[in-house]
């Protein structure tokens, strides 16, 4: 097995604010238009309109924004009238506006409310929207001068392929690299090709590693082939395994016009809080003590692999 790459990443989302006039406050900037890229779907649908009309369009839009301009001082507070009681049963809420948000800055916007620490009382905000994903989150945490939080770390060990559609990964070169920085020692590498092995193929087992308290790490394949395969109708195991290696094919390449290209296969480290599920805000590391902490993990980690 040769390792040619090893690279670091971060799940990061919901940016933190403290209390609840504070949560009303960030999205109320948000409205206003004094965060960047708040205004940027309800932009492209005056694009679209102008086109589309040859400019009519977008001015039967502004026509309904003026009269939208006079109750978008209350959008945030009939929102945050919804969201409350929800947060306070179930700890999150979720809102979806389409053209109901039209002539405020949540125009076919997702947003996602939270709470993060009840203690402290910090919430998450999360906006997501039409054409442009994160980038009004991203922009928040920017112009509020703070970090989004980090749900997992995650570190990629791209191999190169041993054959045109096949890849070896051996778990005992793994293992013993990782020795410098976790309490792997004790564990061989056939235990891992076991329990990724496991099952009826059609699933994606990981593998645990012991890791610093209040930690949790697992190892799994990640960009390979389907494990199952069909012929004539009938399911074909294509991965096997001898020892500490697992061999198995690789993912096509699907953004090259060579439908024979393959992409190079890799494994990846997750890391994240103990007991915190994949996905959900649960678990999300907002304090940047903590968040410091995992993402130092994290590149010791890379770096004893390398």
């Amino acid at each position: 097995m040769q390792i040619t790459e090893i690279s670091t990443s971060q799940h990061r989302d919901f940016v933190p604010i403290k209390g609840w006039g504070g949560v009303e406050a960030a999205l109320n900037a948000y409205n206003s238009g004094s965060i960047d890229g708040s205004r940027a779907t309800e932009q492209k649908l005056y694009d679209d309109a102008g086109d589309a009309g040859g400019g009519m369009g977008a001015a039967l839009i502004g026509l309904g924004n003026a009269i939208m301009e006079q109750q978008k001082s209350n959008f945030v507070t009939r929102m945050l009238e919804q969201a409350k009681p929800s947060i306070a049963d179930c700890g999150s809420w979720c809102g979806d506006y389409d053209y109901d948000g039209i002539g405020t800055a949540f125009f076919k916007t997702t947003v996602n409310i939270v709470l993060l620490d009840k203690d402290e009382e910090v919430y998450g905000i999360s906006l997501n929207a039409a054409y442009v994903g994160d980038k009004p989150e991203v922009n928040m945490a920017t112009y509020f001068e703070v970090e989004r939080g980090i749900k997992q770390c995650a570190v990629s060990i791209e191999a190169e392929p041993t054959s045109a559609d096949g890849f070896t990964f051996d778990f005992e070169v793994i293992l013993r690299k990782l020795d410098r920085v976790l309490d792997t020692s004790d564990i061989s590498g056939e235990e891992v090709v076991a329990a990724i092995m496991a099952g009826d193929g059609w699933n994606s087992p990981s593998f645990v590693l012991p890791g610093p308290d209040g930690y949790e790490i697992t190892l799994k394949t990640d960009r390979v082939g389907r494990r199952m395969g069909r012929v004539d109708g009938e399911p074909v195991d294509q991965w096997s395994s001898k020892d500490s290696c697992l061999f198995g094919n690789l993912q096509q390449d699907y953004g090259s016009d060579d439908e024979n290209a393959r992409l190079k296969p890799t494994l990846s480290i997750a890391i994240k809080k103990e007991g915190a599920s994949d996905y959900g805000h649960d678990g999300v590391i907002w304090k940047t003590e903590d968040q410091e902490k995992i993402v130092a993990l994290s590149n010791k980690i890379a770096a004893a692999l390398r």
